[in-house]
């Protein structure tokens, strides 16, 4: 049931994105921003699922890195 709901929720940003909706946009410019500043507390407040953000970063708490590339985290290569 969760992951319908999500899924829904997915697609609904995603549709109102593609229609150029102003809060729609603001939401992935914010995790966009968050994202190349590897910020997870920013990253989860703008998640529409906080709880999987949490899930993800557990994985590599102790590492500068995010949850999807590990090691070749495309974000930490471009900062050296």
């Amino acid at each position: 049931m969760h992951a319908g709901v999500l899924a829904s929720r997915i697609a609904a940003q995603a549709g109102e994105a593609a229609l150029g909706r102003s809060f729609a946009l603001a939401r992935e410019r914010e995790m966009s921003e968050a994202r190349k500043r590897l910020d997870w507390k920013a990253m989860q407040a703008v998640a529409l699922d906080p709880a999987a953000v949490c899930a993800k970063r557990a994985e590599h708490a102790d590492e500068e890195v995010c949850a999807m590339c590990g090691e070749f985290c495309a974000v930490k290569m471009l900062r050296a």
